[in-house]
């Protein structure tokens, strides 16, 4: 579909467009997964025959995983989905599978869980992704218990979207780079209808930077990556809202954009985001 914008600030200065992309399947949008999540390991066969036969579970471990029952509770009572993540146990390589908690039992020296969705994690990143609760440090690489309770990373909700959303930031334009308020979290400025906004709640929103480059040319740079909560009124339009952990801010170092092959088809998607340097206006 042809997607839509919106208007956009970061940090009070207004900034310019915010585009929607596809729209949610016909079951709508997923529920927001939970803060946290349980990590453990499972030998990679027995997550092989359950990926096969449809992504479905249950699996006991001999252990009392008594703060991953409370997590399900909380989640369940604030409308959340609580996500388990699993390592190979035979090899305890990177991170291979995640599914959702349907179901947790816990009884003297045991639990028994069940799970749905079970997805397969691409190029099984290192257990580092993941920050545990307790002490936010990164989970090490050379963990060998079998589980953690850690923070959900923010692949697991990116992926997961049923709806993404653009977000073009000029810089030459607003004189400074997008930079998320380090107490309010992420945020972006529309003055499109209420209604249309709230579809990027539990949405990935995409911040796209645009500056001219030394040659006379555009650079685009992925700036962040974030999971918007809240729509805020204000005065003349709505701020679009973030949470702190809700997303990642590449500060320092912004993916460049311009020589992947996905991003000119993008561009033209976008219609070079209606850049007009001789009317440096809000789009509506």
């Amino acid at each position: 579909m042809k997607s839509e914008n919106l208007n956009s600030k970061s940090e009070g200065n207004p900034t310019s467009e915010f585009r929607s992309r596809p729209e949610p399947s016909p079951g709508g949008l997923p529920k927001r997964l939970s803060a946290f999540c349980i990590y453990t390991i499972r030998r990679s066969s027995d997550l092989d025959e359950r990926f096969k036969e449809g992504g479905t579970g249950t699996f006991t471990e001999q252990k009392e995983w008594k703060s991953g029952m409370e997590l399900l509770d909380e989640a369940r009572a604030t409308g959340k989905e609580l996500p388990i993540i699993f390592a190979a146990g035979e090899s305890i390589a990177g991170l291979a599978f995640w599914a959702i908690i349907t179901d947790l039992r816990v009884e003297p020296g045991r639990t028994t869980y069940s799970f749905e969705r079970l997805t397969r994690i691409k190029s099984e990143p290192p257990l580092s992704l993941l920050k545990v609760r307790s002490t936010g440090d990164p989970l090490p690489n050379n963990f060998i218990r079998p589980y953690a309770i850690c923070h959900t990373p923010f692949l697991l909700r990116c992926t997961r979207s049923a709806r993404h959303f653009v977000a073009y930031h000029n810089i030459d334009l607003m004189g400074c780079d997008y930079n998320p308020d380090s107490a309010e979290g992420f945020g972006f400025f529309s003055r499109k209808r209420r209604a249309f906004l709230e579809k990027s709640v539990s949405a990935s929103v995409w911040v796209v930077t645009g500056k001219v480059s030394a040659s006379g040319g555009k650079q685009y740079r992925l700036a962040a990556v974030y999971e918007p909560s809240e729509i805020f009124e204000e005065r003349d339009g709505f701020d679009i809202r973030g949470e702190e952990d809700s997303g990642f801010h590449f500060s320092g170092d912004p993916l460049e954009l311009n020589e992947l092959p996905w991003f000119q088809d993008l561009l033209k998607e976008q219609n070079h985001f209606r850049e007009h340097p001789e009317t440096p206006t809000y789009a509506d």
